[in-house]
């Protein structure tokens, strides 16, 4: 995947310097993965994983950008440093949600990809994020977005 990403972007603007990694993310090589990094994007499927991710994030003061998917559902949140996101998000549990149940349509992650880049962008310009401990519900099915306070 990786690599079909780094040829459409260059396709895109040949300008844009991309470096692919083509290697699975693990608690072992996660900190050398995102060091120097000014954002990280979670494009994960398993929580135990994420969690991983977010507490390598927290320790190295960068910011993630968590998206994830189940059917017509997505959610959207991002751990700025000094928090710890992810955890208020699943307490801790590493069971799979509902997208075993439900699947993905095609256009659901497509959506919530598009609102992590968004986020992604905002960052790397220095804008200010609405997000900071916040979390974004998208239900697609009624066309709706909640945004819901995380940390106080």
């Amino acid at each position: 995947k990786v690599e079909v990403v780094k040829q459409r972007i260059q396709n895109i603007n040949p300008a844009v310097e991309f470096t692919s990694v083509p290697i699975p993310f693990s608690k072992e090589n996660g900190r050398d993965l995102v060091k120097g990094n000014n954002a990280v994007v979670d494009a994960l499927d398993s929580i135990k994983v994420r969690f991983e991710l977010s507490d390598i994030c927290h320790k190295q003061e960068i910011p993630l950008v968590h998206g994830s998917v189940a059917g017509w559902y997505g959610q959207l949140a991002i751990q700025f440093p000094g928090e710890k996101i992810l955890h208020h998000i699943y307490r801790d549990k590493f069971q799979k949600g509902v997208e075993d149940q439900l699947g993905n349509v095609s256009f659901t992650p497509a959506i919530i990809a598009s609102l992590e880049v968004a986020e992604t962008v905002k960052i790397l310009l220095d804008y200010k994020s609405s997000m900071k401990g916040k979390i974004l519900l998208v239900d697609l099915h009624e066309m709706t977005f909640t945004e819901l306070s995380l940390i106080e």
